[in-house]
């Protein structure tokens, strides 16, 4: 990927994203956490899954505001491109269509689908932690 003349990596601040993308949920669990353990009366299963459907709820709403700004745009765009390019390219032949699908992928990396990995782990703790609170509540 070209930048401004620079070769640039798809890679490039994928880790500080990352960090930012796990931390905020994590924060937000351990305020709530924290804030419930000291001041509820409640027993402390109680309170972790109260913790976890929250603060990863919350933390879910801050990645889609994410998502919602603009974030993965290009990276998505990226990875629709491929997609048609690799059905267009099948219709030449499978193994030139692999072969191209396979360079793209290295040259454009799949950072589209780290991000992704991110929010769906994170919507899947906050229902767990939903579904555990239910379980507590009823």
């Amino acid at each position: 990927m070209e930048h401004e003349g620079k070769n640039k990596s798809p890679y490039s601040g994928f880790w500080q994203c990352c960090v930012i993308l796990l931390i905020v949920p994590l924060i937000i669990f351990a305020l709530i956490y924290f804030a419930f353990d000291r001041f509820s009366g409640f027993s402390n299963e109680l309170n972790i899954y109260s913790s976890i459907a929250i603060g990863f709820g919350t933390g879910f709403l801050f990645q889609l505001s994410c998502i919602i700004a603009g974030l993965f745009k290009g990276m998505f765009m990226v990875v629709v491109h491929r997609i048609c390019t690799l059905f267009s390219d099948l219709r030449i032949s499978r193994k030139v269509a692999i072969r191209i699908y396979i360079e793209d992928l290295k040259e454009n990396g799949v950072v589209f689908w780290g991000y992704l990995l991110i929010v769906l782990i994170t919507l899947g703790t906050t229902i767990f932690g939903i579904i555990k609170l239910c379980e507590l509540l009823l």
